[in-house]
């Protein structure tokens, strides 16, 4: 997958194809979108992100029990 470039706005068919999903939850007025996606064995991946803050937040659960956070700011693209 090449680059994407959060600057130019949101490209909704690229993370379309990454993530195989719709996001779980948006405010485009607000730059938010917020992708989730849970695999067979209950690890989910949540990936939320801001073009207008450029910030990027993930979060990795377990059966619900939430194993890790990583926050990234300043983020031109992906």
């Amino acid at each position: 997958m090449a680059k994407i470039n959060l600057q130019g706005g949101f490209d909704e068919l690229a993370f379309l194809e990454f993530f195989c999903e719709e996001p779980k939850n948006s405010q485009p007025s607000d730059g938010y979108w917020c992708y989730e996606v849970t695999d067979s064995l209950g690890v989910t991946l949540k990936f939320g992100m801001n073009i207008i803050q450029e910030s990027v937040q993930i979060e990795l659960k377990i059966a619900d029990s939430t194993v890790g956070i990583m926050c990234f700011e300043l983020v031109k693209f992906i």
